[in-house]
């Protein structure tokens, strides 16, 4: 991938980072998987996910969809979906971690199998600092409950939507879903969500993104107006004065691993000089680091620029 191609992509990202909120459920469509899925053990073919005890079901390529043996039904979106009786639960490491006092919205969208005709009103959410293993007790932990908007889920034909807010302690990693049913329930799961109520802020925004890149694929620092300063501008939409970072870190390389420039808490507008003396003509790499003092998450970003005089 040339640089001209990493900049549009950079800049779609940050563009799309202000317009909505990042859903931070890893694959929470079901689409990506290890293995195309077979009657055995076919959960653990899910990327990201994994089940809890006992095992929950994954159905993907011709594996159960739509005909298995809970019924029939096609995937909410796309290929793939899970199934989930009210014994079982899974869980998921979280693409960041939560921001204290932060409000989440959380949705799924639920089918009830055609075999399992006792219909629930909720489905819970679990969510951890640590992680979440077949010995945790999940009643112990923060939860939110999903519901619809017309009590009993209870539709085997259609999806509903079913949402909770839940507003956040603070550094929540991981989270698990359970069926809590009295009776035999088995429902169907897709699309399962979760992104910041407030999609102005930080915690709203994709922290692995938050370089707002102003530079061309080459820059030339001959003094003739154009292109004399390579740019790394702004780190929106996470401002530089936002406490939430501890510290902040710009290198500039040369093709060796040296460090030629180095630039702390500041945006980078490098000149093509180190110590004050130009560098040769060649590419040369950059490299970022962020720390977030919330959860002491280290955030890192890199690329490469060609210098002509």
């Amino acid at each position: 991938m040339n640089y001209l191609r990493i900049l549009i992509s950079l800049v779609l990202v940050v563009l799309s980072c202000g317009a909505q909120a990042q859903n931070i459920v890893p694959n929470g469509d079901f689409e990506s998987y290890d293995v195309c899925p077979s009657a055995n053990g076919s959960f653990n073919d899910i990327t990201d996910w994994y089940y809890l005890d006992p095992t929950p079901d994954y159905y993907a390529c011709t594996y159960g969809v739509p005909t298995n043996f809970i019924g029939y039904q096609f995937p909410h979106s796309g290929q793939g979906y899970v199934g989930c009786a009210n014994v079982e639960s899974f869980g998921v490491k979280l693409v960041q971690p939560m921001v204290p006092n932060e409000i989440y919205q959380v949705e799924a969208y639920v089918s009830l199998g055609n075999g399992f005709m006792t219909a629930m009103n909720e489905i819970v959410v679990y969510f951890s600092q640590d992680s979440i293993c077949e010995d945790t007790d999940l009643n112990s932990l923060p939860q939110v409950a999903l519901v619809g908007g017309s009590g009993l889920l209870s539709d085997t034909a259609d999806w509903m939507l079913i949402t909770g807010t839940y507003t956040a302690m603070g550094c929540e990693r991981y989270m698990a879903v359970n069926i809590n049913g009295l009776g035999l329930s088995y429902y169907y799961m897709d699309d399962i969500s979760i992104t910041a109520v407030n999609s102005s802020g930080y915690a709203a925004m994709d922290c692995n993104s938050f370089l707002a890149v102003s530079a061309p694929n080459v820059f030339t620092p001959n003094n003739d107006g154009v292109n004399d300063r390579f740019e790394l501008r702004g780190m929106s939409p996470v401002s530089l004065s936002n406490t939430d970072y501890a510290a902040f870190e710009s290198v500039i390389l040369n093709r060796w691993g040296n460090v030629v420039a180095r630039f702390k808490n500041q945006n980078v507008s490098w000149d093509g000089t180190s110590n004050g003396k130009p560098v040769p003509e060649g590419v040369y790499f950059y490299k970022v680091e962020a720390m977030r003092s919330v959860c002491g998450e280290t955030l890192y970003f890199d690329g490469y620029v060609h210098l002509f005089r």
